[in-house]
């Protein structure tokens, strides 16, 4: 299992031999795309001037709730014409810009979001940020509800040795994370969290929680409380030096408890030192208040090496998750020498790796409780829920990106960044799909299809299905870029996979894959681009999904029909 797992089936995508892509022999599971719903040529619907960043929720009635620029659109689900929409609010001369999946909690839709300065003819994630903030819509009355006015984010947190506070900076993060609401020990919290664009210093992982009870803000979490980062105004990506961004699109991980919840973050690439209490590239578990103590050994931890992390000393951390290999494994480095005698933390600094993923959630049929993460470097771990100190296996999915003669096209971007897409049929063996991308024009990419087994010596990987085929034209050509996430519907014949294959300057496609053999279904041109990071909103006979011609617009939603 694990790393050496054999290479999945390579033949018709099913495993059965049968050649029809089913794996049962019968072809019972079927699709195909129909036509567009809305837009086409003839009928563009609704087009937005800014680039819609964030997911399609569905709403009240069916509508498609799209967070867009400095709005709130709802969209009819027949033919994508605007039945309300509601601007987010903002001081004179400012103009809100939201990033960020919202939330809906019944009849509220929770948006967080920024202000830039109002009247600019454009406007992207690098546009200057003034405030950052929260606010309630009432998706019925189609208003901003009395009792959850816009809500600034601020605060503060001592540095640990003692050099004052580190404030947050509206200007150093960005809100590109989605919001999740999780119960804490008086109620309900909606969270907030941040990194920033393009890493630049001052720069920091951030969350808040607001108490919806109270419509307060809780005192924030930083990953990396420092008060020193280096010059200000550059790039810290390829830095260890503050940083710790929790910037992963799909948000935390709520991890549901019997009276609270707790959340999982993922900070991204900066320093890791116990010592000085910064977490980058790290799993860490928090309370639904943002309470967090890793609880590592402290006579196993007194000598921390930010290069290479003592084995017994991350494994004793019961709420903290530092990556690693398994014993007698090397870790993987790029082809064209760029890691050579690096350690793993000093080649992910070297290429800006880690982070941007969102762990999930499995449980085995055999009672073991895992968190799959995949990390930019091409790979996922599978670590215990109860102690993220235990790391049960790892396996490679794509190798790094960049061989002799075929240079990596984007270092920094990884090869994966997504949230795992789960299923777990009663009585079976859970599965997990992880969308991947190759940024050189060699090696392979695709989306996989892994199981969580349990054996003797404790849950493990195995790899069932790869498509495109392993090794084939299209594994090597296709896949360059991010593409969407997963989304899974469950169809009374098996479940399908939905999600969009996006090419810099050419149409999205649609995908819908067996998500049991990883058969090929159906796929279909989009009339737009798509858009990375983004989860389809599939049901059993639309997917919505988001278009954008660049990252700043303009967008529409495209709606394309499928059916069994």
């Amino acid at each position: 299992m694990g790393e050496d797992a054999g290479a999945p089936d390579a033949g018709d995508g099913d495993g059965d031999g049968d050649g029809d892509g089913d794996g049962d022999g019968d072809g019972a599971l079927t699709l195909r795309f129909g036509p567009a719903r809305f837009p086409s040529a003839a009928a563009p619907g609704e087009t937005f001037g800014a680039c819609s960043l964030a997911s399609p929720v569905r709403g009240p009635g069916g509508d498609v709730l799209v967070v867009v620029g400095h709005e709130v659109v709802a969209l009819s689900p027949d033919d994508g014409a605007a039945r309300w929409r509601v601007t987010l609010p903002a001081p004179a001369g400012e103009q809100a810009f939201v990033v960020a999946t919202p939330v809906l909690d019944g009849d509220t839709l929770y948006v967080g979001y920024h202000t830039t300065a109002a009247g600019l003819d454009a406007r992207s994630v690098l546009t200057a940020r003034l405030r950052h903030r929260v606010v309630g819509i009432d998706v019925v009355a189609h208003e901003v509800r009395a009792d959850r006015p816009p809500l600034d984010l601020e605060g503060s947190v001592p540095a640990p040795d003692g050099s004052g506070p580190v404030a947050f900076d509206p200007a150093h993060a960005l809100l590109r994370s989605a919001l999740v609401i999780a119960r804490g020990p008086s109620g309900p919290r909606l969270v907030v969290n941040f990194g920033n664009a393009r890493d630049i210093q001052p720069w920091h992982g951030w969350a808040f929680a607001v108490d919806l009870a109270a419509w307060t803000v809780l005192p924030p979490l930083c990953t990396t409380p420092e008060t020193d980062c280096g010059p200000a105004g550059v790039s810290g990506s390829r830095d260890r030096v503050c940083g710790g961004g929790l910037w992963a699109p799909s948000g935390p991980l709520v991890l549901a408890g019997d009276d609270e919840d707790a959340l999982v973050f993922a900070p991204g690439n900066g320093q890791l030192d116990l010592a000085r209490g910064d977490h980058a590239n790290t799993l860490m578990r928090v309370s639904a208040d943002l309470a967090f103590a890793p609880g590592c050994d402290d006579n196993l931890c007194s000598d921390f090496d930010p290069d290479a992390p003592a084995r017994d000393c991350v494994e004793s951390c019961p709420d903290l998750f530092v990556p690693r290999m398994p014993l007698g494994q090397s870790h993987p480095v790029p082809a064209t020498g760029e890691c050579d005698g690096l350690t793993m933390f000093e080649c992910w600094e070297a290429l800006d790796y880690i982070g941007g993923s969102t762990p999930a959630r499995v449980r085995t049929p055999g009672g073991a409780d895992a968190l799959l993460y995949p990390t930019k470097d091409g790979s996922v771990y599978l670590v215990d829920t109860a102690h993220l100190g235990t790391l049960h296996d790892r396996m490679q999915l794509v190798p790094i990106c960049g061989v002799p003669g075929a240079p990596c096209a984007a270092d920094w971007a990884g090869m994966i960044v997504t949230e795992p897409a789960v299923f777990s049929p009663p009585g079976e063996s859970p599965w997990a799909l992880v969308a991947t991308f190759m940024p050189d024009a060699a090696q392979d990419a695709g989306v996989f299809g892994l199981r969580v087994v349990d054996t003797d010596d404790g849950p493990r990987l195995e790899a069932a299905w790869q498509w495109p085929a392993p090794g084939s034209d299209e594994a090597r050509t296709r896949f360059r870029r991010h593409p969407s996430r997963v989304a899974l519907v469950e169809t009374p014949r098996g479940p399908v996979a939905f999600l969009v294959e996006t090419t810099p300057g050419q149409p999205g496609t649609l995908i819908a894959l067996n998500a049991r053999t990883g058969a090929l279904l159906d796929e279909v041109a989009l009339s737009g681009r798509g858009y990375r990071f983004t989860l389809p909103l599939a049901d059993d006979d639309v997917v919505y999904a988001v278009s954008c011609d660049s990252d700043e617009g303009p967008a529409f939603i495209e709606a394309v029909a499928h059916s069994p």
